[in-house]
């Protein structure tokens, strides 16, 4: 039996009319299940014939990848490993598939079983995460009031529950609810003014409104009670706003104190040495973020500028060429950008198109301008 993507069947289902012309009674059961929203009964059906897995040791606690993948795999027509996949995962743990599912079906435009699936996800584990992520989907496809109503009592029932707090905030915001917003976080703060995340709540709504000073302020209180890195991040963007450079360094170091071992962190304080044109400083903290990440692109964009900006552009071109190695396919466009402007700082003209032309294949839609500046170059040396 073929099994059509879901996507195919439910637009059949739309421009048909209920039509006969289904190929197969599992089919049509499929295709109601998905448009009631019974995704439970949905899911049954695919395990039916699947013999129970038992989940290996690697699995546990990857309960939404591999729904992800039974999805994936569900679209590509394999029902059988489909059913398998989701049983798995539907066994561990039930409520990250009920969300993984949820997501699909937005994503797909079965709303009706998106719903399904993120209040079954609530129902099984009411977690401040869950719940805000059906209030966002209330919000976003059926009433704000509904979100607001479903975030109000979850608060009521758990003043601590800090991501919802976070969550009606941003409808507040996103509404134009501005002193409803101001309201809630008062209460709060009045309720437990202990609550380090409701005073970064707070800087979050300052940071909305432009008030950077009263941001620093709430920012402040926040790491104080508890020292957080996205805390200190926030902190860092406030006072790089007010101009005050070096509180904004000492912030980005204490975001690295309160988490060493991100390679974000780091590149946030090599990037702010980089702009300050500081190159000799930002250099070992870039390549500590490479140390920490080494497939992460933009890192190795960096260090090339901070090569090229102390002048040292030969070896601003061997890096980049090590990089180019080591990924291979996986490079994205702009370090053969990089790699073509180290080329043409050598006037080597022919590499630096070569490198400009495999970065335009690779999408990048600033080369245009580097290949025509390339020509102009180059011609201006042959006169």
């Amino acid at each position: 039996m073929t099994f059509k993507p879901l996507i195919e069947l439910l637009k059949e289902v739309l421009a048909k009319q209920e039509s006969e012309q289904t190929e197969s009674e599992l089919v049509k059961d499929c295709l109601q299940r998905i448009k009631s929203g019974d995704l439970e009964g949905l899911v049954q059906l695919l395990c039916k014939n699947t013999p129970e897995p038992e989940p290996t040791p690697y699995e546990i606690g990857k309960a939404w990848r591999l729904a992800e993948k039974g999805l994936e795999t569900l679209d590509a027509n394999n029902l059988e490993e489909a059913g398998s996949l989701l049983q798995r995962a539907f066994k561990l743990e039930p409520d990250s598939a009920y969300g993984c599912l949820g997501r699909y079906c937005e994503k797909k435009g079965y709303i009706q079983g998106a719903r399904a699936a993120f209040e079954k996800m609530v129902e099984l584990m009411p977690r401040d995460s869950n719940i805000a992520t059906l209030a966002w989907f209330y919000s976003c496809y059926d009433t704000p009031e509904k979100a607001e109503a479903l975030l109000i009592q979850t608060l009521q029932e758990h003043t601590d529950n800090t991501i919802c707090l976070d969550t009606l905030v941003n409808l507040y915001d996103k509404l134009g609810r501005i002193q409803d917003a101001k309201k809630f976080i008062d209460k709060t703060l009045e309720d437990r003014p202990d609550q380090w995340h409701a005073h970064a709540v707070l800087g979050h709504f300052f940071w909305n409104q432009n008030k950077y000073e009263d941001a620093v302020a709430a920012f402040q209180k926040s790491v104080e009670l508890f020292p957080h890195a996205a805390g200190y991040n926030s902190l860092a963007l406030c006072y790089k706003e007010l101009g005050r450079l070096e509180e904004t360094e000492e912030a980005l170091k204490k975001q690295i104190e309160a988490e060493p071992d991100s390679h974000f962190h780091h590149f946030d304080l090599g990037k702010f040495y980089r702009d300050q044109k500081r190159y000799k400083e930002a250099m070992p903290v870039l390549k500590r973020a490479a140390e920490l990440a080494p497939d992460v692109c933009y890192v190795h964009s960096a260090i090339s500028d901070c090569y090229v900006g102390l002048g040292r552009v030969e070896e601003a071109l061997e890096y980049l060429k090590k990089v180019i190695e080591a990924a291979k396919e996986e490079v994205d466009s702009y370090i053969y950008r990089d790699l073509g402007d180290c080329y043409s700082r050598l006037n080597r003209f022919d590499e630096a198109r070569a490198a400009y032309l495999t970065a335009e294949k690779k999408g990048d839609i600033y080369v245009k301008d580097k290949l025509a500046g390339l020509d102009a170059k180059q011609n201006a040396r042959t006169k």
